[in-house]
Formats: structure tokens, sequence, C-alpha cells
């Protein structure tokens, strides 16, 4: 359809005695347009000004019609509970693994550090422990 009607606007142009048309027409339909070409406003205000009125109508029934579907699915619905539950899970498991590790190691080294700093200051095994994390955070 936008075919037919631009073949008949150029024949009527054509006839008219345009010659400048026709070489503008030759200049832009004749190879395809990427969309790298239409990045520019003057590139793509060149390639809408080389259309023909009907075949700018089309163009612009098309994009209007673009932009009203994509303001209508633009519109974000509230996640569901299955994406809740996924993103609780998903941000849950650092921290479910951070606190076995940390346990872990305080009560596999829990003794050692009460015999080794507690035993020398005669302090209890949880001040011990704070000073060993205080010594070691220094430097950062």
């Amino acid at each position: 359809m936008i075919r037919q009607a631009l073949v008949r606007s150029l024949a009527t142009r054509h006839a008219s005695g345009a010659g400048h048309l026709h070489r503008r027409f030759l200049g832009t339909h004749r190879r395809k347009i990427k969309p790298e070409q239409l990045e520019l406003p003057n590139q793509a205000r060149e390639f809408v000004y080389s259309l023909s009125p009907a075949n700018r109508s089309c163009l612009l029934k098309e994009l209007q019609n673009f932009e009203s579907q994509t303001q209508d699915s633009g519109e974000s619905s509230p996640p569901t509970a299955a994406q809740l539950r996924y993103i609780l899970l998903h941000n849950a498991i650092p921290f479910i693994g951070f606190g076995f590790l940390d346990n872990a190691i305080m009560i596999a080294a829990g003794t050692q550090i009460e015999l080794s700093i507690g035993l020398t200051l005669g302090i209890s095994t949880m001040a011990a422990v704070t000073i060993m994390w205080v010594n070691l955070m220094k430097p950062v």
C-alpha cells in the first residue's frame, strides 16, 4: 500500500516537472535506511522530508500507535507473591551463609582465643574477641 502511494506520488511529481524530487527519491528510497542513519535530528528530518504526504501520515499513525502501546505497557504492576519470595530468598541466602560461617569460626576459634589472650590478660572470652577484632580491623 505504501509502495503504491509512493509510486503514484512520484509519477505525479515527475510528470509535473519537479526534477529535484526525482533526485531525492533516488538518494533515499533506492537504498535501505539503517537505524544508525536516523540517530541525529538532521538525518531524521531529511528522511521525513523525503517522504510523500501519504507516507508521512502513515508513518505518523504507526509512531503514535507504537507510543500508545509502549505507554500502556510501561505502567508497572506490583510484584507478585512469587517474585517477592524470590527476592527474599535471593537476598537472605548471603546473610544466612555469613551467620553460619561466623558462628562456626567463633566456636572453633573461641577456645583458642580465650586460652591465648584471655588467660594472659585475665579477661573474659567476649573481651578477648573484641580486642582481637579491633586489632584486626585497625589497618582497614
